[in-house]
């Protein structure tokens, strides 16, 4: 694919996330909703593990949503709250670039929503 498709179908991506409402509870910490994330991808690997393999978008997003979950449990005075958005953009630009039919597999949209929901938290806190 040339970029411009892989922007266009980024931006297709994106733009499901806001037209299939995922319900997302507020209440959870940021660390939380990544963990939850992890669960959803645990579970497509489980499940499809074949699946699983010929995409390694996938485990991408599972490594760089764990070392974001590493870090927001950091014991520290100030925890690296900015390294961990960090990853979680790339753990969601992991996703969006994998070849995955969003309605096929819908965990993939809620794994998503729930690690574009930690994100906003984070740069909340982070600014």
């Amino acid at each position: 694919m040339t970029p411009q498709e892989h922007a266009t179908l980024a931006r297709r991506r994106l733009a499901a996330i806001h037209a299939a409402p995922v319900v997302v509870p507020v209440e959870e910490t940021p660390a939380q909703h990544c963990r939850n994330a992890l669960t959803l991808l645990s579970l497509i690997e489980q499940q499809a593990p074949a699946f699983y393999a010929l995409n390694p978008e996938l485990g991408r997003s599972v490594r760089r949503a764990t070392a974001a979950v590493a870090l927001l449990e950091t014991p520290a005075h100030y925890p690296p709250l900015a390294l961990a958005a960090q990853h979680l953009r790339a753990a969601i630009e992991a996703l969006c670039e994998a070849d995955v039919d969003w309605d096929v597999l819908p965990d993939v949209r809620a794994a998503v929503a729930r690690l574009v929901r930690a994100l906003f938290q984070l740069e909340g806190s982070v600014r």
